[in-house]
């Protein structure tokens, strides 16, 4: 008998020869530096759009759009001014309980850092120091929220009501209502950066923003 030629195979169509699909070539994806002239152009395109649109407008809509930019400079302007007449832009020290709720109800939004007079150990003085620091520095950028350093010896009921049992600690208040309390300051930083490096401006002002307690630009040199 005549042996028969070995078989062969014939892969169909879109199997390999185990029966499973080839693998698809992923898309590719843009470099870095690709992505971010992507972005600038899309940026690009839309103020010249913005720009064509204000030169075709009208003498009308330009006065318009002028009476606007004004009204709302002047606003803003109000704003600051009456920010300032409450004494934000500094870190005002706080002693009592009448003037914590006072500070809450005249201004909209309120940082209340509760702590120590006069901090013992010299690792836990100098982590404060840097807090104090990093609160003088974002309370100078943002006119927006006031401030206050409050004496916890000094104010038992109130650290009580609020269930303060760490110092120094942060507490939020918007529109007279607490909406958060930081018990310590691991929220700002892990306790070693804190032993080294101490409280940043940086990581206060990322935890405002994040809790909606700080968002104006920076408002040092108005």
């Amino acid at each position: 008998m005549r042996a028969m030629p070995p078989a062969t195979w014939v892969p169909r169509p879109g199997l390999s020869r185990r029966g499973h699909r080839p693998e698809m070539p992923s898309s590719p994806q843009l470099p870095p530096e690709t992505a971010v002239y992507t972005a600038a152009r899309v940026v690009e395109r839309a103020v010249d759009d913005e720009l064509a649109r204000l030169d075709q407008a009208s003498d009308a809509e330009l006065t318009k759009l002028r009476q606007q930019r004004l009204r709302e400079l002047r606003q803003a302007a109000e704003r600051r001014t009456r920010w300032r007449e409450l004494h934000h832009g500094e870190v005002n020290c706080v002693d009592t309980t009448e003037e914590f709720f006072g500070a809450t109800r005249t201004s909209e939004r309120v940082v209340a850092v509760f702590g120590r007079a006069a901090p013992g150990a010299t690792a836990a003085r100098e982590v404060v120091e840097s807090l104090e620091v990093a609160l003088q520095a974002v309370a100078r950028q943002h006119l927006e929220t006031k401030f206050i350093r409050v004496d916890a010896e000094r104010c038992p009921w109130l650290c009580e009501q609020l269930g303060i049992t760490v110092l120094p600690s942060l507490v939020l208040v918007q529109q007279g209502k607490v909406v958060r309390v930081l018990h310590g300051l691991d929220t700002l930083c892990s306790a070693s950066q804190q032993r080294s490096r101490g409280i940043a401006p940086a990581a206060l002002e990322r935890v405002l923003r994040n809790a909606g307690m700080a968002w104006e630009a920076a408002a040092a040199d108005e």
